[in-house]
């Protein structure tokens, strides 16, 4: 095969035992903590959609869908921090907040606003001179502008004390993971044993002059149950895909972070008790990708 031939020759060469020789490892770490006063520029892209289709004897009886997209760009001043140094409290002076729906663009905020956002009672919230957003601007800051809790560290949950080669790849938290999903997911219930995930140092990238380790994570969690009034859950599975650039300098901050999220969800009931059964099957898709620039 002219595969291994080329393996072969390269063997004699010395190329590949040089680079096996000289693979490098490094330190993982995923928490990258923010100082209060820290100020950031961030451009961030999120997109929604939800698919629900009501079926009643195996035809389609009735079908809704809705989906829309968020571009975000501010300056970013932390007011606050969260026990692991996440930003649970920010100013955003906006540069650009722009709703896109069914082919028709919407600007939800003046180039210039200023709005507070922080979390209170578990929720986050958004107000502009002292009061609240109205509820489509909040729903599409909620989109785009994450907030910490505190909760567990990204490197409780996903990190290793071991330092790691490229592509090398490790087992995340199960156990700490089922319990952050049931506490961010209320009246639900995640077991560990439902709860799987990788994650797996892909690359070194250069963005600008700065060296970051690609780390990505692919989750599943399966039977997450959650409470439906008059209906039973028959399956649920969640799938998410979590891509960083973390620079290999610890000093410095996160440059990027992707994040994409599928739910799953069917369900049926009875409503006639002398009818057919009628399942419900739902498709929630969620994704954000934010780029943060940190002054030199």
């Amino acid at each position: 095969m002219r595969g291994l031939r080329l393996i072969a020759g390269l063997w004699a060469l010395g190329f590949l035992g040089t680079s096996v020789a000289l693979a490098q490892d490094y330190e993982i770490k995923l928490t990258r903590p923010t100082k209060v006063g820290a100020e950031y520029h961030i451009a961030a892209v999120g997109r929604s959609s939800m698919k629900t289709t009501a079926k009643a004897d195996g035809k389609v009886a009735e079908e809704q869908s809705e989906n829309f997209s968020v571009d975000f760009e501010s300056d970013v001043k932390a007011l606050e921090v969260d026990k692991n140094g996440e930003p649970s409290k920010v100013s955003l002076t906006v540069d650009k907040c722009i709703l896109k729906q069914g082919g028709a663009e919407k600007p939800l905020l003046a180039k210039g606003a200023v709005v507070i956002a922080s979390v209170k009672d578990d929720k986050a919230v958004f107000e502009t001179a002292g009061q609240p957003v109205d509820a489509e601007t909040a729903e599409a800051l909620g989109l785009v502008v994450q907030l910490g809790k505190p909760r567990a560290s990204d490197d409780e949950i996903f990190g290793t004390k071991e330092r790691k080669k490229v592509g090398d790849h490790w087992a995340m938290n199960a156990e700490l993971a089922a319990k952050e999903l049931q506490d961010a997911m209320k009246g639900s219930t995640v077991k560990k044993e439902d709860v799987a995930g990788t994650v797996t140092l892909d690359k070194v990238v250069k963005v600008g002059t700065t060296d970051c380790l690609q780390i990505s994570v692919e989750m599943t969690v399966n039977h997450a149950t959650m409470p439906v009034p008059d209906m039973e859950v028959s399956q649920r599975k969640i799938q998410t895909h979590f891509s960083g650039l973390f620079p290999i300098d610890l000093s410095k901050n996160t440059m990027e972070q992707s994040v994409s999220t599928t739910d799953s969800i069917s369900l049926k009931d009875k409503p006639d008790p002398d009818g057919p059964e009628r399942v419900i099957e739902s498709i929630a898709e969620r994704s954000l990708t934010t780029k943060i620039n940190h002054p030199n």
